[in-house]
């Protein structure tokens, strides 16, 4: 280090250096400089230039040779100027923290204040004496920045290049009233907080494409709406600032999407005497008819009463499997959402220890299964359910995909055909507070909807029929592919599928945050 230091010392003594070509004033040359850093290593090697023109400045030291030797300032004497566009805080050319200011410049910006350390007289590198809560301050910002926004060109932390009035730039460019000039953009500093920087402007060429970015913001990612999710940042992404292009998204998941898993266990894994709690999925006593809470769900509009639900794997797997096409079948083109209150009858419960009733099927509102009369007259009008095999590789969860049925007035006839009568005499088991009599067995409050061109991302300002004209496809069960859309491809790929079931899921959740975020399944038949 003492021969460092005696190198400083030399050229201070000669004189203000300013560098032509490979000689600083005085003969003192900068590959003898070179030289007095390479007798600083042990033996007497050169250091290792990757161009063996020692007049490049931009050799003079390498930022491995300034950590390495402590220097606090790269290229000290050289004009920084072209190479920092500029002055003001220049990291890449000037070491880290650095800025490139000039003895005695008014236009400098506020980082070049305070200084006497210089060299020369024209711009250098040198060693800022002052904190500035931003860079570069009244300078344009925009040959740099490339664009209005978060800019790190601005200053670490919270700066953005921004111009006072501007339209077009992001949010966090809103709200900002210390404005050293209205001509051009300049760097500020923000005065909110923005969870996504860049807001609505085109991130793929900053990002390098799709997926993590922290132009947008730590934590954030680069995604398109409606593009295929092949990066598990963009899976799930509710809010999009723009349709048009990549934009920058909170992604709705910190890691890839996975379903908790949780070991299943069947009723007939219960010693005898003990039943099988549907929600904490444990064998114990139960007495009597248990209270349950949870959400079914439905596709299209009509009655809730008097008609099958589904959960949701059950209900996703059928829009793949029957709804999907050009047109949709029936015309539908939303999943409504059922919160459910139940508490079957004691009788059903004595007989069978299950809290569930058998599972009824209706069709246009009328009970179509054999056992209909048979079972309302002995057990009431109970809520009734069953598992199903069908979709659970397609849409797994921590129980199999279900079916329920809610019997609601006069189920034996179909709709159009209920006489009052019939309502009357036959009330089925829809109230207020269910309390487990006969016509009492269940509440429906209505949750919510969620479009299915909300699920898949497509664009609906185009009518389904006008972009099916275009020869697009929501999902074409022979390729196992969409055409212009790939939200559905990979029927049979459960992680796929687990991936939408979570997105479906969210949207309910971010529409309808006063509802649960999610309730039990409870359907273990």
């Amino acid at each position: 280090s003492l021969l460092a230091v005696v190198a400083l010392v030399i050229l201070l003594i000669r004189g203000s250096p300013s560098f032509h070509g490979s000689q600083l004033r005085g003969g003192f040359s900068v590959a003898k400089v070179a030289t007095l850093f390479a007798k600083l290593d042990e033996g007497e090697g050169e250091l290792p230039y990757d161009n063996p023109d020692a007049s490049n400045p931009f050799l003079y030291p390498s930022a491995e040779q300034q950590r390495k030797y402590h220097l606090p300032v790269l290229h000290r004497g050289y004009d920084c100027w072209q190479s920092c566009l500029g002055a003001g805080i220049c990291s890449d050319f000037c070491g880290e923290g650095n800025a490139c200011c000039r003895k005695g410049a008014s236009n400098d910006p506020p980082e070049c204040a305070k200084i006497t350390d210089f060299w020369t007289n024209h711009h250098e590198c040198v060693k800022p004496v002052v904190q500035v809560e931003v860079n570069h301050f009244a300078q344009d910002c925009w040959e740099r920045c490339q664009i209005g926004g978060d800019c790190k060109w601005c200053g670490s932390g919270s700066s953005a290049c921004c111009r006072k009035n501007s339209t077009l730039d992001p949010p966090e460019c809103q709200g900002v009233v210390d404005w050293p000039t209205d001509r051009h953009h300049t760097c500020v500093r923000p005065v909110k907080d923005v969870e996504v920087k860049h807001e609505g402007q085109d991130c793929f060429e900053f990002c390098g494409g799709r997926g993590s970015c922290n132009w947008c913001g730590e934590g954030n990612a680069c995604c398109k709406y409606g593009d295929h999710f092949d990066v598990s940042e963009c899976r799930a992404v509710v809010y999009y600032s723009t349709l048009e292009h990549h934009v920058c998204v909170k992604p709705s998941f910190p890691k890839p999407l996975t379903m908790p898993a949780l070991p299943r266990v069947d009723e007939t894994d219960c010693a005898e005497g003990l039943v099988m709690d549907p929600v904490t999925r444990r064998c114990g006593l139960s007495h009597e008819p248990q209270r349950y809470t949870f959400y079914v769900y439905r596709l299209g509009n009509g009655s809730w009463t008097n008609a099958n639900a589904g959960s949701l794997g059950a209900v996703l797997y059928t829009i793949h499997s029957k709804i999907l096409g050009c047109p949709r079948q029936r015309g539908i083109d939303r999943i409504h959402r059922l919160k459910v209150t139940m508490k079957n009858t004691d009788k059903l419960f004595r007989k069978y220890g299950h809290q569930f009733g058998p599972l009824h099927h209706f069709r246009n509102g009328q009970c179509v299964s054999s056992f209909c009369n048979d079972t309302f007259r002995e057990f009431g009008y109970t809520v009734g359910c069953s598992t199903t095999s069908s979709g659970q590789s397609s849409y797994p969860s921590r129980s199999h995909p279900a079916w329920y049925s809610l019997p609601g007035p006069c189920p034996n006839l179909p709709e159009g055909q209920k006489t009052e009568k019939c309502i009357a005499d036959f009330a089925g088991g829809e109230c207020s507070d269910p309390t487990g009599s006969h016509t009492c067995t269940y509440h429906i409050e209505d949750a919510g909807s969620v479009t299915l061109d909300e699920l898949s991302g497509r664009d609906n300002s185009t009518s389904l029929k006008d972009w099916c004209a275009a020869g697009k496809v929501e999902y074409d069960p022979a390729t196992d592919r969409g055409v212009g859309m790939h939200f559905w491809d990979q029927v049979n790929n459960g992680s796929v599928g687990k991936e939408r079931m979570y997105k479906l899921a969210y949207l309910f959740y971010n529409k309808y945050p006063s509802f649960p975020r999610r309730l039990p399944e409870p359907c273990m038949r």
